[in-house]
């Protein structure tokens, strides 16, 4: 059902593209079109290429009322709207890293300042303990 439903999403997109294409192919034929990549990619394939405008690339709802993404002229992508990979939100994924990471870096800095209030008992007790053992003898020397 899975791929069915990649294949049927695949299929929808090509078509759309199309018929952009041809919808674009009426006002301004420069606008998408196919061809290869630059040299230094090393691709021989053919690609759909979209030619963005002044600003860049918008794509808006059915109604017109929303954007949904914007990618400008200088590689900005602007995205209002849920992304999903591999069928999870990406807010939801990056949240947990985000929550799992906040614990262990609280659980790190605990952890420090318990070592450093170790470290600082161990140095009060044996210096405490050097005074007393100063102490026993400066009370045999005078007895």
């Amino acid at each position: 059902m899975r791929k069915l439903l990649i294949i049927f999403t695949a299929v929808y997109f090509v078509v759309s593209v199309l018929g952009v294409a041809s919808a674009a192919a009426e006002n301004d034929s420069s606008v998408i079109y196919k061809e290869k990549r630059a040299e230094e990619f090393k691709d021989n394939n053919q690609w759909v290429t979209i030619q963005a405008g002044e600003g860049g690339i918008r794509f808006i709802s059915n109604d017109k009322s929303k954007e949904l993404m914007l990618v400008d002229n200088f590689g900005g992508i602007y995205m209002n709207a849920d992304l999903f990979v591999n069928g999870k939100k990406l807010n939801d994924i990056t949240d947990d890293y985000i929550d799992s990471s906040v614990f262990a870096i609280a659980f790190a800095i605990i952890l420090i300042v318990v070592l450093i209030l170790f470290i600082l008992l161990v140095f009060m007790h044996l210096k405490l303990k050097k005074k007393f053992t100063e102490l026993e003898r400066h009370i045999k020397f005078n007895q």
